[in-house]
């Protein structure tokens, strides 16, 4: 990929959206905070503490194709579904920071 060869990654979200629309996404981060007591409000998700170190890609207006197991034709030890777009979480997961981890969510318009 020319992506891999001419990028040298960055820390900021702004790169990073930049990055996907370079690729032809439409994204947004969000990075997600744990729950803490008189910060948080009632209603909020309880999340873990160490959500810091994890981003949420949402990513606008694409298709994604869904493998869906099959009695018959999966194997065990298979998702029961998995769903993904190779090409952008390839590139995220190559040149993000390497304490974080990329979690992505597809969304069609």
């Amino acid at each position: 990929m020319l992506f891999k060869l001419t990028e040298t990654g960055g820390l900021s979200i702004p790169y990073f959206t930049r990055l996907a629309s370079r690729l032809g996404y439409t994204i947004a981060i969000d990075e997600l905070r744990p729950f803490r007591t008189g910060v948080s409000r009632c209603g909020e998700s309880m999340i873990h503490h160490d959500v810091i170190w994890a981003w949420r890609v949402n990513i606008v207006g694409i298709q994604v194709k869904q493998y869906v197991f099959r009695t018959g034709l999966s194997a065990v030890g298979e998702r029961l579904l998995s769903f993904g777009d190779a090409v952008i979480e390839t590139v995220f997961n190559d040149l993000k920071p390497a304490h974080t981890f990329c979690y992505f969510s597809y969304q069609e318009r």
